[in-house]
């Protein structure tokens, strides 16, 4: 049984699969009162690959993104996206990699009186890694992870950034099973393994609550409660 020697073992051999990331960035989404689901299709018009809802009382679908390239002769090619409802369940949250690492995210608003937003942040260090795994959000804060620096604040509302600085052992920050806590893990130093626990949306301050050793089974990925402090590996197949 071959093991993983630390948490960044882990997630460079998530991103090491193009398909894996496609199925893990672009995973449906279901709206906070199970009635909407977002998921990806393709635009029948550009042939480019979109966001769809679908309505689960009215059995329909529309588009709501299309993410589509006027510099190319055909869109038909694969783009790194995820698209997820915000907690509120009043907001769907977009995000894009595109050329140069740079990251586009937009917050469409539903049934709510406000305009779309758009935020553009080129060269974040770390688009596809920003992607990968479910967006880490906290009230109007969104964290994105990168490539050895740590989370980079975002608020959604203003635009306003904080964080991102470089570090030689990053923290990765996921969101919890509450909607509300944010999950923090980190390597441990000299390929101990790793160690988990919350990060402070404010502070940016790191709070470990245990660790795990290096006999994590290759093809996993971290899942940490800390409700009740379980620490879980969800195991990963190929699509």
């Amino acid at each position: 049984m071959k093991t993983n020697p630390s948490l960044q073992s882990i997630l460079a051999g998530v991103g090491a699969l193009s398909l894996l990331i496609y199925v893990l960035a672009c995973a449906t989404s279901f709206s906070p009162d199970d009635r909407q689901v977002l998921y990806p299709s393709f635009d029948s018009q550009s042939g480019a690959m979109s966001v769809a809802l679908y309505d689960r009382k009215s059995g329909r679908s529309e588009i709501l993104f299309t993410a589509a390239n006027a510099d190319i002769a055909t869109n038909q090619q694969p783009v790194l996206i995820r698209a997820e409802w915000l907690p509120d369940g009043k907001h769907i949250l977009i995000g894009r990699a595109v050329d140069d690492d740079g990251l586009e995210l937009l917050v469409l608003p539903r049934g709510v009186p406000e305009p779309v937003r758009h935020f553009s942040l080129p060269k974040t260090n770390g688009a596809a890694m920003s992607l990968e795994f479910p967006f880490a959000v906290a009230g109007s804060q969104l964290f994105l992870n990168g490539d050895k620096r740590n989370p980079l604040r975002l608020n959604l509302v203003t635009g306003e950034i904080a964080g991102g600085d470089e570090a030689t052992n990053e923290v990765v920050v996921l969101p919890s099973p509450d909607g509300k806590t944010l999950i923090g893990l980190r390597d441990l130093k000299d390929d101990r393994g790793m160690e988990f626990g919350t990060f402070d949306p404010l502070t940016f301050q790191f709070n470990s609550l245990g660790r795990a050793g290096t006999n994590v089974v290759d093809g996993t990925i971290p899942a940490f409660n800390p409700a009740d402090g379980r620490l879980l590996f969800i195991k990963i197949g190929r699509a």
